[in-house]
């Protein structure tokens, strides 16, 4: 075992013993983020805050770089305005886009660095107490490319061998929908007795027969990157290697099997190697070290990964959608309704709970040597997803942010083959039925059929960031205390296919609601004015405070998108803040200058008010009658946020939670803290009391 090999172990071993202590691991790239003690708030055994995307206390090969936090705002009873989260010991909730139920952050490339991470995510309840989720996890990804190499000797670096993907639907010869299975690895083809490669250098764990057949014997190396690659179909007469034996990037391992002929695709031999890519998660560390086993391949205790995240490969060929998307009750398999995504004749109308299917397939590029150009059938998309986006709903509500079914960096449903397999059907519609027709995702071995790979997927088998066909719907007569969250009018429906290689297909088409409700909410009417019913504050740490009430403020939002109204105020409209200090003799004015604005949104489902201001800050002689000057070069830039979302006091690190309008009411609490230098004196700029600055809105013409 190598050095690199022994120092992989020990963090895993370290990483599974941590403590229940929330860390610190270094600084991520800055994204706004502040720095602040480290919370340690009492836990509350409740599971219903989640994070999309990380599964705690596991290892990740890739992380999302959005991270979406699920909360079920209108079971418990919760403050979405006080939700915060933090990364590694640093607070990002500032950066924060909200929905009904669901808030996220975008993170940029290379946030994550290799190692432990902890992300906590925490909302108040009425009563004051907490609700969270804790997420510790390794990040482990792939070493650089150029330290695999593909298992076969071809020229150019990705042959056109990629047959069956990890993410594959495995029904084969029509058996039932029950023995269905994930395909777990990659299929990669070659001419029979081709010699396979040893992918990453490594040591060979073992080397043993998973299934009764001269097809199925497998070498097992732990690669230098810490996982273990299993190459399946070897013919065990031509195995070049012996257990424990150490073996470098690109040595011989031995000759795949010949496959027989009944099992040809399209008149093509399917002589190949399956190529898995896992992680073993029980209690043995290293069989050629502490004399224990790993069971054979396909065993409980595996979690396994996606090989092409490890291999060199491009892939310009985006995936395609077949032209329908199938309306049917949750839970149901016969559909009501289909919607065409091209050349839409028929607008389907929609009622109450509702699933949308989509058949969606890719394919890889390419032309193998010596064999047949193209391939033998169609495989999954590696990122699926939807969203829906309102037409003419008034004010705009309905909107749902894009939401993912599910991702395939590896298998869901962690280390166990039942976990696994409970969530296949959950993935896709096996079984789907209209008009009188059945159509089923299958695959099959058929030499007369050229695309007999046909799989559905379920887009909104997704609740809480899991997957969940249950509870995993499309609510379109949702109706809670902020009112209807889908009144009747038109959607657009979108459903995105992504390929690994970032090559991403959008089908999209138009659909009706018609459950009798519409929006009773607060809605904007072309002109707002913000009207402060309450001061602003300048203070130091210790001594006299000055105040300001800001002026009425005109607001002109143009048309709705998204779900949101945005607004842009400038240096004539936006009006200075003037906070004066006689023991100074000094006046502070805080105002726009020219050529910088004040952005504003407004989200009348959920009555979140959010104002970014690109500030300067003049100070000024007091009781000369000077005031803020727009046009003079920037010199003391002030980024502030004024919202009714929770701030912190950057004095004490106390939560400021302003309060969103209620239904139908127009006034609304907003909170800011900021600190900035006056004269070498630190000042915080806040809003009085925890609850924020009264504030209102007044719908009319500007004045």
């Amino acid at each position: 075992m190598t050095r690199a090999m022994v120092a992989v172990a020990v963090v895993l071993l370290a990483f599974w013993a941590l403590p229940a202590g929330l860390a610190i691991q270094g600084d991520p790239p800055d994204l706004d983020g502040k720095r602040q003690p480290v919370l340690e708030p009492e836990r509350e055994p409740v599971d219903q805050l989640r994070i999309g995307g990380l599964r705690n206390r596991r290892t990740h090969a890739v992380l999302p770089q959005r991270l979406t936090i699920h909360f079920p705002r209108f079971v418990e009873d919760l403050n979405p305005s006080s939700l915060e989260l933090w990364i590694d010991g640093r607070e990002y909730t500032d950066s924060l886009r909200f929905w009904a139920e669901e808030a996220w952050i975008d993170l940029p490339d290379g946030f994550w660095n290799r190692g432990e991470h902890v992300v906590l995510a925490r909302m108040a309840k009425a009563d004051g107490q907490y609700m969270e989720a804790l997420y510790r996890f390794l990040y482990y990804p792939p070493l650089p490319f150029f330290m695999y190499q593909w298992p076969f000797d071809y020229s150019g670096n990705e042959p056109n061998v990629v047959a069956n993907l990890m993410e594959d639907y495995q029904s084969f010869n029509n058996k039932p929908d029950a023995e269905a299975y994930w395909h777990l690895g990659l299929d990669i083809r070659a001419p029979a007795n081709s010699m396979v490669h040893a992918v990453i250098g490594g040591t060979v764990a073992s080397i043993n027969q998973y299934k009764n057949s001269d097809l199925n014997w497998s070498i097992v190396i732990r690669g230098q990157d810490g996982y273990l690659w299993q190459y399946n179909h070897i013919n065990v007469n031509t195995i070049q290697v012996s257990p424990c034996q150490q073996v470098q990037k690109g040595a011989p391992l031995g000759q795949i099997a010949v496959w027989p002929n009944q099992y040809d695709i399209n008149g093509q031999d399917y002589h190949h190697l399956h190529l898995n890519v896992a992680l073993w998660t029980g209690t043995c560390q290293d069989p050629c070290l502490n004399a224990c086993a790993w069971p054979i391949t396909y065993a409980d205790g595996y979690e396994y990964y996606n090989p092409l995240l490890f291999l060199p490969n491009a892939d310009n060929v985006a995936p395609r959608g077949f032209g329908r998307i199938y309306f049917k009750p949750n839970d149901s398999i016969e559909a009501f309704a289909f919607a065409e995504t091209v050349n839409q004749a028929v607008v389907p109308e929609l009622q109450g709970d509702v699933d949308m299917v989509a058949q969606l397939q890719d394919r890889r590029p390419g032309v193998a040597a010596n064999m047949i150009p193209g391939q033998p059938y169609e495989v999954g998309i590696y990122d699926l997803a939807y969203s829906v986006v309102p037409i003419n709903p008034v004010c705009g509500v309905g909107y749902v942010p894009r939401t993912r079914l599910v991702r395939f960096d590896q298998i869901p449903g962690g280390a166990t083959i039942q976990g696994q397999d409970a969530l296949l059907a959950q993935v896709y519609q096996q079984r789907l039925q209209y008009g009188g027709q059945e159509f089923r995702s299958i695959f099959d071995w058929d030499a007369l059929m050229p695309e007999k790979q046909i799989l559905y997927y379920n887009l909104t088998n997704t609740h809480l960031g899991q997957i969940n066909a249950a509870q995993g719907y499309w609510n379109t007569d949702r109706v809670s205390i902020l009112g209807p969250h889908f009144p009747d009018g038109s959607y657009q429906v979108k459903v995105y296919a992504t390929d690994l290689a970032g090559n991403e297909t959008l089908l999209s088409a138009l659909v009706s609601l018609e459950n009798g409700l519409s929006f009773s909410g607060f809605c904007p009417n072309i002109i707002f004015a913000l009207i402060s019913k309450a001061d602003l504050i300048l203070k130091p740490r210790e001594g006299v405070a000055a105040r300001f009430r800001p002026p009425r403020i005109p607001i002109r939002f143009p048309e709705m998108m998204e779900g949101s109204a945005r607004a842009e105020i400038d240096s004539r409209t936006w009006p200075a803040w003037y906070f004066d200090l006689p023991e100074r003799r000094i006046r502070v004015a805080v105002g726009i200058l020219r050529g910088r604005t004040v952005q504003v949104e407004y989200l009348p489902l959920l009555g979140d008010v959010i104002f970014d201001i690109d500030a300067e800050v003049q100070i000024l002689p007091l009781g000369d009658g000077m005031e803020f000057d727009a046009t003079l070069p920037q010199r003391r830039p002030l980024r502030l946020r004024m919202s009714t979302r929770l701030a912190r006091d950057p004095f004490t690190g106390a939560p400021l939670i302003g309060m969103p309008h209620r239904l139908n009411e127009t006034e609304f609490k907003l909170v800011i803290a900021k600190t900035m230098d006056v004269q070498g004196v630190e000042m915080l700029l806040t809003t009085a009391g925890s609850m924020g600055m009264d504030a209102a809105w007044q719908i009319g013409a500007a004045k």
